[in-house]
């Protein structure tokens, strides 16, 4: 096996779940082999690299899309002799599972996820000047070297317009995949959306992930890869953020008392909650609340 490194999480990656750079130097680049958990887009904007993502290589050029699924060992070489230069998009896939509309995201994230060896890699110049992901690089690229008011926000909504186009492009192309890959990657969606109804129906109980890979008919071990690979969170910690979505929704909504809202949630221990609630949300359940009572007295004194 080729040797590579785990690339740590940016600042960005850690703090926002999504990152956007610019890949120049004075020297050809050359990125070695690596991987990471997140998504990654490459957009090229000038010269020629030699692409490889685990044993399938590619030459991209000027104008193309590339994109590397998450944990595929990918390494970078420019061909042109310097001057080359690139975009790169990471998001980590917990921000495009957090934009849970219908409920089906695992369905959307699972070709970003898994990397076979029909899984398209490369989008040309003319796909991405067809599809609008041109021009969604190049309101992108626009809002990164600006300074207008909520550009992260800007950047993030394009970001996520991208893996929109990506994953109905991937959508089309699989009516045409093997279909064993197909069986195989229906299977797994399928496992995964179970185990997710699985939480959502029982997060107030003392569920186990061991609990939840037998409600599913998966093995311990091969379920807890699957579910961190597609949500980007271990169970533990999409199980905590279903219940802490729940306590906001009683937090902003109810009078009852926190301490009834942590067991009624799941949490034995209301330090515990207290302490996992404002990792996630920023504040502790007494500041919200004490938030709510301030807004209200302000209201009431106008």
């Amino acid at each position: 096996m080729k040797s590579y490194y785990v690339e740590p999480a940016s600042k960005n990656i850690s703090t926002y779940k999504m990152d956007f750079f610019r890949q120049i130097g004075r020297k050809p680049i050359r990125i070695h082999a690596h991987m990471h958990p997140d998504i990654e887009v490459l957009y090229i904007i000038n010269g020629e690299f030699l692409i490889s993502c685990n044993d399938c290589k590619r030459v991209v050029k000027c104008g193309e899309m590339v994109l590397f699924r998450s944990n595929t060992i990918h390494e970078i070489s420019e061909i042109t002799n310097g001057g080359g230069y690139y975009y790169v998009l990471k998001l980590q896939s917990s921000l495009i599972f957090d934009v849970n509309v219908d409920g089906n995201t695992s369905n959307y994230l699972l070709p970003l996820l898994m990397f076979t060896d029909d899984s398209k890699l490369v989008w040309s110049k003319e796909e991405c000047d067809a599809n609008g992901l041109t021009e969604i690089f190049n309101n992108i690229i626009k809002e990164w070297k600006g300074s207008k008011y909520a550009k992260r926000l800007a950047i993030e909504i394009d970001a996520l317009r991208i893996f929109l186009v990506v994953t109905r492009d991937i959508e089309m192309c699989s009516h045409t995949a093997n279909s064993k890959t197909q069986k195989h990657s229906k299977l797994l969606t399928e496992k995964i959306y179970n185990a997710i109804e699985f939480i959502n129906s029982n997060y107030n109980r003392d569920i186990t992930l061991a609990d939840c890979a037998k409600a599913i008919s998966f093995s311990y071990s091969h379920f807890s890869h699957m579910f961190k690979q597609v949500t980007g969170k271990t169970f533990k910690e999409y199980l905590n953020m279903t219940r802490i979505n729940y306590a906001e929704r009683y937090l902003l909504t109810t009078d009852i008392p926190i301490t009834q809202i942590a067991t009624e949630i799941g949490f034995n221990n209301i330090a515990y909650f207290s302490a996992v609630y404002k990792k996630q949300k920023g504040l502790s359940p007494t500041d919200v609340r004490k938030r709510i009572r301030d807004k209200g007295e302000q209201s009431t004194l106008t």
